[in-house]
């Protein structure tokens, strides 16, 4: 059994060329896009964790305010029942 060698027609060289040539095309459009996207979010991912920290930050002074408000709510509540005995 003796395989037979095809050689490539011009047009199937053609053909694969302009294959090869349109998928590079969609990778470097692909890369473009990604890196576009990248330094959008690099940003934008930023500002969200600067609102979160700010969230936190308050969220902790406000427990605090209310820690010390229940404090002096009990202090209160002694001297009424005091004053009231």
């Amino acid at each position: 059994m003796s395989k037979s060698v095809v050689a490539p027609t011009p047009e199937l060289l053609r053909q694969q060329a302009s294959e090869m040539l349109k998928r590079a095309e969609q990778l470097e459009k692909n890369g473009a896009t990604h890196d576009a996207i990248k330094k959008a979010l690099v940003p934008a991912l930023r500002d969200v964790m600067q609102a979160k920290h700010s969230v936190q930050t308050s969220m902790d002074s406000l427990l605090d305010a209310v820690a010390d408000m229940e404090k002096k709510i009990g202090k209160l509540e002694t001297v009424v029942m005091e004053v009231l005995s």
